[in-house]
């Protein structure tokens, strides 16, 4: 009982260390596992438009039109996801992202630049394997801790695709720890409430040799990406979801400067809320629609926003 305690507090106090998204992530699986054999198909969304951006000069964000630079970003992404039980605790995924974007910016002449792109963005292979599992345990009906490593193909390396925002032209690559469980409630099978979290170390690449792009060559920063929340069942249909989530920067960042001129490290940091619809009861946990808003609360970046949105649509076979 001790050990599981130490194991749950550590896992819980490291996520909230790192700046404490309430699911999985969507490329390497569902830190709670699927059975073997089952089939697990994903459609998944997210819709982020720029509001704001890094001011080297008041060093803090700023409107998105103010002065030159970037003037407007929009991003859409369509995913669609296949997972696997390759064994109950072993789980592989093949994901496919489809991106529509948008971006406009403005020259030190004034000049007014437009790009619109349309294409498939990245393909990603992961795998997720549950190396704790301990069920029944004092205060916890479960609790699972997941190590897993996912790869990701650029699709798209053209001119046209890297200037509005589609892609970076990069290879990516992600690895880290992921954990789930669940607080036992009054009655036996009831939850009191469910966490899950993740901590990944995003590896960002190289980025795509485009003229006028700014990062165009460059080895792009590396993010320690980070999601940890409670969710809470209610009518056996309905999930209710509260977290926190983002990203740090591993190193520093050449176009991210303050006054002086020094490269700084970029962050961003958000408060997640969610919630879902399970279309066969909280038996059947992956069968679901969920719609998730992130709201920024602390940034340092070249582009923020207000807010984002997701949603994810999901089923077993």
């Amino acid at each position: 009982m001790k050990r599981t305690v130490k194991l749950l507090v550590l896992s819980f106090c490291f996520a909230l260390f790192v700046v404490g998204n309430v699911s999985a992530d969507a490329i390497l699986g569902c830190p709670k596992g699927i059975s073997q054999g089952t089939i697990w198909p994903m459609i998944t969304f997210s819709s982020i438009d720029g509001t704001k951006k890094w001011n080297s000069v008041s060093e803090k964000m700023v409107g998105i039109t103010n002065g030159a630079g970037i003037q407007g970003k929009s991003v859409k992404i369509v995913g669609l996801r296949l997972g696997y039980g390759v064994m109950d605790h072993l789980q592989v995924g093949l994901k496919l992202d489809y991106a529509i974007a948008f971006l406009k910016k403005k020259t030190k002449s004034g000049k007014i630049l437009s790009y619109t792109g349309n294409n498939l963005s990245d393909l990603w292979l992961g795998a997720q394997y549950i190396f704790l599992d301990l069920s029944d345990k004092g205060a916890f009906d479960y609790l699972k801790f997941s190590v897993g490593a996912g790869y990701g193909f650029s699709l798209s390396d053209d001119s046209n695709s890297v200037l509005s925002g589609v892609s970076t032209g990069a290879d990516q690559a992600k690895a880290g720890f992921l954990t789930h469980g669940g607080i036992k409630g009054a009655k036996k099978g009831e939850y009191l409430f469910e966490f899950a979290g993740h901590i990944l170390y995003h590896y960002k690449g190289i980025a795509a040799t485009v003229s006028g792009y700014s990062r165009s060559g460059q080895d792009l920063p590396d993010t320690l990406d980070y999601m940890f929340g409670i969710e809470k069942s209610l009518f056996n249909y309905f999930e209710l979801k509260l977290g926190t989530s983002g990203w740090i920067g591993m190193k520093k960042d050449p176009l991210l400067k303050d006054s002086a001129g020094n490269t700084l490290i970029g962050y961003s940091h958000s408060i997640m809320i969610g919630t879902a619809f399970l279309f066969s009861g909280e038996e059947y946990d992956k069968r679901k629609l969920m719609l998730k808003v992130l709201i920024p609360y602390s940034a340092r970046a070249m582009v923020g926003a207000d807010f984002k949105l997701m949603g994810v649509l999901s089923y077993t076979f």
